[in-house]
């Protein structure tokens, strides 16, 4: 009976590192397709390309139980990007906003599998 219980053990563990592998590819993809629409839809005046190149998108585990999906600057001037001038060339919310349908039916179909 051991061993019985063990391998149901050993089979659950694999499954749920499977679904969590699946959540964390899914993530980083949803992400990076945020800052593809960022990329494609910024408000400023695309001077030296430097802050578009820079945008980007990835996922991380923070800790056993969550996982942060983002996009992000990589300049330091971002932050003014996207909060100077009343935010009229923000869009990093709206880039989030875009995905965010899909990226959370994306996740219920992995958790549901």
């Amino acid at each position: 009976m051991t061993r019985g219980l063990g391998e149901v053990q050993g089979n659950l563990n694999n499954w749920i590192g499977k679904k969590l592998d699946a959540l964390e590819v899914f993530s980083d993809m949803e992400a990076k397709k945020a800052s593809g629409y960022a990329k494609e839809n910024r408000r400023w005046t695309d001077r030296t390309s430097h802050a578009r190149q820079a945008l980007d998108g990835a996922a991380r585990w923070a800790n056993l139980i969550h996982l942060m999906a983002f996009i992000y600057h990589q300049v330091d001037y971002g932050v003014w990007l996207e909060l100077a001038h009343d935010g009229k060339y923000a869009i990093l919310e709206e880039a989030r906003d875009h995905v965010r349908n899909e990226y959370l039916e994306g996740v219920k179909r992995i958790v549901n599998m």
